[in-house]
């Protein structure tokens, strides 16, 4: 009933999205990229929330293709992207691959751009496992000495590099 009074009122972008995360809890995935697509498209001046439309649709489908990154997913991943490169569904399923460098890279921005996401921790093991499954240290955070407005940032040097640098360099 909700999707035949959406289809009659496709403005409403809350009505799509509760039709989305309906599909996704009954596991039609299908029907949650296409409403979320719809969701996306109902979305006037607002990239960010278009963007959110595209990563769940790209969710939907990933689960749909179960776990395939194939073209449909990747197109709505590269959407999403392109009006936020830091939306966070689409850079989880980035992650989601064995390169486990990149996978390092997409889930550290997740952290570093939402750090109450409500799967960070598991985004967190992720991130190490990816780490021990490269043989190398997870790098430990450091505490900020400052408070209000600063920048932190972490450098690594390629482990071809480490010999040539003395420890004290700043």
């Amino acid at each position: 009933q909700l999707r035949e009074r959406l289809e009659d009122n496709p403005e409403n972008t809350e009505g799509w999205a509760m039709l989305g995360r309906s599909y996704m809890r009954i596991e039609q995935y299908e029907d949650a990229a296409w409403a979320f697509e719809r969701l996306a498209e109902s979305i006037e001046d607002d990239e960010s929330g278009k963007a959110v439309a595209w990563g769940l649709s790209a969710q939907a489908a990933f689960f749909l293709s179960e776990g395939d990154l194939n073209p449909e997913v990747s197109n709505a991943i590269e959407k999403a992207r392109s009006l936020n490169p830091d939306e966070v569904n689409s850079l989880g399923l980035l992650g989601i691959q064995q390169n486990f460098e990149e996978a390092i890279r997409y889930w550290e921005r997740i952290v570093s751009v939402a750090p109450n996401h409500p799967q960070i921790t598991s985004i967190r093991q992720g991130i190490e496992q990816a780490y021990q499954r490269l043989g190398r240290e997870m790098p430990q955070e450091q505490p900020s000495e400052v408070s209000g407005a600063g920048v932190t940032v972490q450098v690594e040097i390629d482990e071809a590099f480490q010999g040539e640098i003395p420890d004290d360099t700043t």
